[in-house]
């Protein structure tokens, strides 16, 4: 048993030598080497980046109206003397005014506008609704929208031997 894994051990030294190691691609610095398949087009030289969102403005919902973060942004308002309840906005609980001891009476609220961000800028609900808009080339990312890591991008490249 000790005799094979000397041999074992010897041939894995010798492989890190073979052609085929030393031909293994190298990237250029900041990049990893992945397979080609990975959307590169055949360039197998990966980087990951990213970038900032930059803040356009507040959705502004016109006065006695609020904020529904539907369809990109909407302003809905509920009939007088009803505020807007925890039901779904498009229900026709949405609204409600009490009549008692945790007794409601709930009607529909109904659609004014809509405050959709233009493209390429997308929604953040924060604040009550804003607009951002990541550089050219980068798309959102899952970091929060106030972060450095805002909006990504996937660089590609071929290695360099």
């Amino acid at each position: 048993m000790k005799n094979i894994f000397i041999v074992f051990s010897a041939l894995l030294a010798l492989s890190a030598f073979s052609p085929a190691a030393q031909a293994a691609p190298k990237c250029p610095p900041g990049y990893i080497y992945g397979p080609s398949g990975m959307g590169g087009m055949g360039k197998s030289c990966v980087r990951y980046v990213s970038s900032v969102a930059r803040f356009l403005h507040k959705m502004k919902c016109p006065k006695g109206t609020f904020h529904d973060p539907r369809n990109g942004g909407e302003c809905w308002i509920c009939p007088a003397g009803y505020a807007r309840s925890i039901h779904p906005v498009t229900s026709n609980k949405a609204c409600a005014k009490p009549t008692g001891f945790l007794k409601y009476d709930h009607k529909k609220a109904t659609l004014r506008k809509k405050v959709a961000c233009k493209s390429p800028a997308f929604v953040d609900p924060r604040n009550g609704g804003e607009c951002w808009v990541c550089p050219k080339n980068y798309a959102r990312s899952t970091s929060p929208v106030n972060s450095n890591k805002a909006c990504s991008n996937v660089l590609y490249t071929k290695p360099i031997r």
